[in-house]
């Protein structure tokens, strides 16, 4: 189309082509037969002349969502492939930018935040601002989120840089050094002296995982001999990660992860 400003298209199944023009339009083709089989619009040309500066898809089964954002404002609509009929879910005094889904939650990155829409139940809910892991209220914009194959959430922001959110509450209580606690288990941990030997010297402890590998506990950091032959073993210390050098217990899980407590 010539006269018009393509800005946006997306496939569907195997045949079906959609193309997004500025103004709200929308033409779709069959690709098998390089036909136009129908064109409709997504919302009137008034509403077009306000959201025309870009367009944001998302294609969630036979449904998609489109951003489309003006100055200083934006327009979040839907339709379903097959009955072609287009609604508004939501309009905001501000841009939203792009998208991410899971569990059947469309998540919607914005100037404040993100909003959430459940595309079961039709609910929206806003996020202004973000809880961080001190306990504090970070208000940002996020450009971009996604999630990770363990669930874990990943936020782009303009100016706060990459964020990250755990899919569960961390297994671990962490002690302050001040801590009476801490104090008390430091104290034990001092008192403790090696009892296990590997190759006939003193070490803390000693693991063989599923692979035959040995990993050995010592106070100078985590050795670990692959072979039966090695006569030296890597060393892993703290500047490989390690909060301390001193390694009191090596063990194995499920998924061949390896554990490593330190004091």
């Amino acid at each position: 189309r010539g006269d018009l400003n393509l800005q946006d298209l997306s496939v569907s199944g195997e045949n079906t082509l959609m193309l997004f023009y500025e103004n709200g339009l929308v033409e779709v083709f069959d690709l098998s037969k390089g036909t136009k089989m129908r064109e409709f619009r997504m919302f009137d040309e008034e509403l077009a002349d306000d959201y025309s500066e870009t367009s944001v898809l998302h294609l969630s089964g036979n449904t998609i969502f489109q951003i489309k954002n003006g100055h200083n404002k934006s327009i979040l609509s839907r339709f379903d492939i097959g009955e072609w009929k287009s609604e508004v879910v939501m309009r905001q005094p501000y841009f939203m930018s792009n998208f991410a889904e899971k569990d059947s939650i469309l998540y919607v990155g914005c100037a404040y935040g993100y909003w959430t829409y459940d595309m079961v139940t039709h609910k929206l809910d806003h996020v202004e601002k973000l809880e961080m892991a001190t306990g504090e209220e970070l208000a940002t914009d996020i450009n971009a989120i996604t999630f990770d194959l363990q669930g874990g959430m990943w936020v782009c922001t303009e100016k706060r840089g990459l964020l990250y959110a755990r899919p569960a509450p961390a297994p671990f209580n962490v002690y302050g050094l001040h801590n009476s606690r801490a104090l008390e288990l430091s104290r034990l941990m001092d008192r403790q002296h090696p009892r296990e030997s590997y190759r006939k010297k003193p070490v803390n402890c000693v693991y063989s995982d599923s692979r035959g590998w040995d990993w050995v506990g010592t106070r100078s950091g985590l050795h670990l001999y692959r072979h039966a032959s090695d006569n030296l073993p890597e060393v892993i210390t703290r500047k490989d990660g390690l909060l301390n050098n001193v390694i009191h217990s090596v063990i194995e899980d499920a998924s061949h992860n390896i554990w490593v407590g330190t004091s």
